[in-house]
């Protein structure tokens, strides 16, 4: 792959050279010079990667998405996106936090609170606002595309993809947590499918341990391959502390009828975390996630190797 001339000048700001000519800038802003009649944005630059200029090292300069589906609701989602951020902001890294609508949400102060989003959030120390972190937010617990309909709301897909952008040119990765299964439809002609195609984003599938998970992972599985989605990795989570023959094979069973990672079994956690970042429980999730995923290949696929 040809490099294009990309390189970073300072922290936040770049120069580009094409045909003779720098350009300037730092991002959300216009680029300076000639570029800014041409009406390029820094936030809509193609280019995804740059020479270190000491060592011929070729780095993602644009921060990473990945997209964590569920192959149903209440599989425990929220939990492996929460761990996640929490593992990955402990590691360092700059993690985003996104749920592009979320339904169900309790009203405080009579404001719609979305505690699945606000808890990812918290769990990765992103500071974005409430409305880029979840742009659409509705009271009955139904699948966007209803909810909004019912509530008399039309949902943007600019404003999404908007808050998205905003979100990845912030941080080193985001994680964006679906709305139930990837056939569930956010608009009347546009599901969560659409959604990972739209902003380009590989996904991370969540199941639940028990039985039904062999038949709901490897239907999402052909669904996304079908749709032209890579997965990332698949994981499943103990959603009751019960355990059955079905728990106790699946994940062994689904490594074999699969080629893609299977990371591992989220245990199920005696006392839920809340969206509090500093409790005991939010410290065993995190632990929960490091000792029993193997996070490794999917760093390594989403260039996340610090």
């Amino acid at each position: 792959m040809p490099w294009p001339p990309f390189f970073w000048q300072e922290p936040g700001g770049f120069e580009i050279y094409d045909k003779g000519i720098f350009y300037t800038g730092r991002l959300g802003n216009l680029l300076s010079g000639p570029s800014a009649n041409r009406g390029i944005k820094s936030k809509k630059i193609s280019i995804e990667w740059r020479d270190s200029g000491v060592n011929g090292e070729v780095i993602s300069i644009m921060g990473k998405g990945l997209l964590i589906a569920g192959t149903d609701t209440d599989v425990g989602k929220t939990l492996v996106a929460g761990g996640i951020a929490g593992a990955l902001r402990k590691r360092g890294y700059r993690v985003g936090a996104m749920k592009p609508a979320e339904s169900g949400c309790p009203r405080e102060e009579g404001r719609l609170v979305p505690p699945d989003a606000l808890f990812v959030k918290e769990m990765a120390g992103c500071d974005a606002p409430l409305d880029v972190v979840c742009p659409y937010r509705f009271e009955e617990s139904l699948a966007p595309f209803i909810a909004a309909g019912r509530s008399g709301v039309e949902i943007d897909l600019e404003r999404i993809c908007s808050a998205y952008d905003e979100l990845r040119l912030a941080h080193d990765v985001t994680l964006v947590e679906g709305i139930g299964g990837l056939l569930v439809p956010i608009r009347r002609d546009f599901l969560v499918s659409d959604l990972a195609l739209r902003l380009n984003l590989p996904l991370l599938v969540v199941g639940r341990l028990g039985l039904g998970t062999l038949n709901h992972t490897l239907l999402t599985v052909e669904t996304a391959a079908r749709r032209g989605l890579e997965i990332l990795g698949i994981v499943l989570s103990a959603t009751s502390p019960s355990s059955s023959p079905a728990e106790e094979t699946n994940f062994e069973i689904l490594k074999s009828l699969t080629e893609i990672p299977v990371l591992g079994v989220l245990p199920h956690l005696t006392e839920v975390p809340s969206r509090k970042a500093h409790t005991p429980a939010v410290s065993t999730l995190i632990q929960a996630v490091e000792a029993h995923l193997d996070l490794g290949p999917l760093l390594k696929k989403l260039g996340l190797t610090r």
